[in-house]
């Protein structure tokens, strides 16, 4: 017996072995040191007591990828800083930092060259706090899930945290199990990729009919389809892209053998929506993951019409186990990188005016631009974002530019921090790329703001009184009258009947007048504009007939009604001034159980009752007819 035990002793040490460590390998450190690397994670209650889940680098949508294999886990460590530390990781020798980064109303965590935000170590939770937007926040995820990833969580929701872990035994990435002879595994693994949609960079089109988007070879196409309402301009910026109800959806790559599509988390039913809109292949739900399995490869799955709006942050695709890419070339044979045809821009450093600016984009195909930079000059007719500084300058011939982002003449200030930012009726000089995002407009792209002369004000603002009543029409009108997210300073009033609620939360709807005029209306609140739609009591529904009070401008050529305050709501079900005792829907000629005369039963049989009553009417009879008025005699 004992030599058997050597034995198997020996051969133990001649196997390649992988030595995963779990909560049990790991010390939670109550008093982190800066300069010392420790494993992050938390341990998430709803899916294992035990179990640590610690960052492992990488992001999955916009939440942080987390792994229980504490040895493929990143190193974390703190920084001291002025207030507090800095927290990072080291890729190939460089600190990456860990950031909390606000996108919208959304605070996402990221991974970043530059330190942003400054935590301080809590010790009463062992963890680090940022303050963002005036709240709290540590890393971690919601407390009623069984979400296992991890992203900027806020201090009062009491969720599930990441703390800092010394880990011991195992094997580190650092130390190969197997100097002599690295493990590989029988098959290769199954090439993937994946399409992002927090990144509008790979969408390549938009319409309100169809949107496009396209990455690693992998490309997605939503149609509108049966939906009642326009494609969803959405994603971008960290967001999640928006399938509409009604919309298809097709996934185009070759030799597909799964598809995981990345679920946001903002709705419960988001998930089981999508998955019951599947009807092709293998459908199977892990979290907030929805994955489709092939029986064989193929090179497409097609949605054919949603059966509720969805929102992805990414879709992965798998294909076959091969040393092939999931979507090879049609040629190896053919170069890599053939020629360039050639560059017929015009010289760097030029100065256009505005039609050549806009030739020299249009010119460019969808999210290409110039190797150079160039020097346009106009006044600004609009600033859309006081943040990044997008804005549109126009010639005195009114030619106009989109210029997509600017910053001080150095590049190094972004328009919302400039001493002093250009406003419309300034006239200025940009320097920068120019190109095409959408394959339709020109623009140029991150502008440096080289020269200043300032206007005297802006241009007279010819829009109606504000708190002014507008019809439909004219609210259609006055919106189409403005620059793509352009609204107008003050406020108006329109009335229309609801023809359909497309969001729930928001509010987001359609109203129409009695000429069939429909106007969007982006967003409701009640009437003094404290709570969101989806917080109201008493909320209008299709049919309904609402005065709304909102600004107004148009968004990718759609006029619209922004965040409009519902003032009054008309119920469509509202009774007549001659009511039936039983209302239908259509008329009938069917007689109906029910007597259409209501027999004369006494309502009161107390004589004395009778009696009042009698003198009463006699009293108000005998006043009218000294009045003058006539009665008919009562037929006996």
């Amino acid at each position: 017996m004992k030599k058997l035990i050597a034995l198997l002793a020996c051969l133990c040490l001649l196997l390649p072995m992988t030595v995963y460590l779990t909560a049990a390998d790991s010390t939670l450190e109550d008093a982190p040191v800066a300069g010392t690397p420790y494993k992050f994670g938390m341990v998430q209650s709803n899916v294992s007591a035990t179990d640590v889940y610690y960052l492992i680098g990488g992001m999955n949508g916009y939440y942080m990828s987390t792994g229980t294999d504490a040895a493929a886990a990143i190193d974390v460590y703190l920084e001291e800083t002025e207030g507090g530390y800095y927290m990072y990781t080291l890729v190939d020798g460089t600190k990456t930092y860990i950031n909390m980064v606000v996108s919208g109303t959304y605070v996402n965590g990221a991974y970043e060259a530059e330190a942003k935000t400054v935590y301080t170590y809590d010790t009463e939770s062992y963890t680090v706090i940022a303050m963002v937007n005036d709240a709290e926040y540590w890393f971690g995820t919601r407390n009623d899930k069984t979400y296992t990833t991890v992203g900027p969580c806020a201090v009062s929701y009491a969720g599930f945290y990441c703390q800092f872990y010394t880990v011991t035994g195992g094997t580190t990435p650092d130390e190969p199990v197997t100097p002599d002879e690295p493990e590989t595994p029988d098959e290769p693994a199954a090439g993937s990729a994946s399409v992002n949609f927090g990144d509008k960079a790979n969408r390549v089109s938009y319409s309100g009919e169809q949107q496009v988007w396209a990455q690693n070879g992998i490309t997605v196409t939503n149609d509108k389809a049966a939906s009642t309402t326009p494609v969803g301009d959405y994603g971008g910026d960290g967001f999640p892209v928006r399938f509409y109800k009604g919309s298809s959806v097709l996934v185009e790559c070759q030799g597909m053998t799964s598809i995981e599509f990345y679920v946001d988390d903002y709705k419960a039913t988001y998930v089981s929506d999508l998955a019951s809109s599947i009807t092709d292949g293998t459908v199977s739900v892990d979290g907030l993951v929805v994955t489709v399995t092939f029986d064989a490869p193929v090179d497409s799955l097609l949605i054919a019409e949603l059966v509720a709006q969805v929102r992805v942050d990414s879709i992965t695709v798998y294909g076959e186990a091969n040393d092939e890419p999931v979507n090879p070339p049609v040629n190896p044979d053919e170069p890599v990188n053939p020629d360039e045809p050639e560059n017929n821009d015009p010289a760097a450093d030029s100065v256009l005016t505005i039609p050549q600016a806009n030739e020299l984009g249009l010119s460019k195909e969808a999210k290409t631009y110039t190797e150079g930079k160039y020097y346009v000059t106009g006044k600004i007719l609009a600033v859309s974002n006081t943040t990044y500084g997008n804005m549109y300058i126009v010639d005195e011939n009114n030619n106009q530019l989109l210029v997509y982002g600017t910053y001080s003449a150095d590049g190094a200030v972004r328009y919302d921090e400039l001493e002093y930012k250009p406003v419309a009726g300034d006239t200025i000089t940009v320097y920068g790329i120019i190109g095409t995002y959408n394959g339709t407009e020109a623009q140029m792209k991150d502008g440096w703001i080289t020269d200043i002369v300032k206007g005297e004000g802006e241009p007279e603002n010819t829009d109606p009184a504000a708190d002014s009543v507008l019809t439909i029409e004219q609210a259609i009108a006055l919106g189409a009258s403005k620059l793509h997210n352009i609204y107008t300073e003050g406020k108006y009033y329109v009335t229309g009947k609801i023809t359909e609620i497309y969001s729930d939360i928001y509010g987001n709807m359609y109203i129409v007048d009695e000429a069939g005029n429909t106007l969007t209306v982006y967003g409701t609140y009640d009437a003094d504009g404290t709570n969101r739609f989806d917080a109201m009591e008493v909320k209008p529904v299709v049919g309904d007939t609402v005065k709304l009070y909102g600004i107004i401008g148009q968004y990718n050529s759609t006029p619209q009604m922004k965040n409009g305050w519902i003032i009054a709501i008309n119920p469509s079900d509202e009774p007549t001034d001659e009511p039936t005792d039983e209302p239908t829907d259509e008329p009938t000629d069917e007689p109906t159980d029910e007597p259409t005369e209501t027999p004369d039963v006494p309502v009161d049989t107390d004589p004395m009752g009778e009696s009042l009553a009698g003198v009463a009417i006699a009293m108000v009879l005998a006043v009218l007819a000294a009045a003058g008025v006539i009665f008919l005699k009562k037929r006996a």
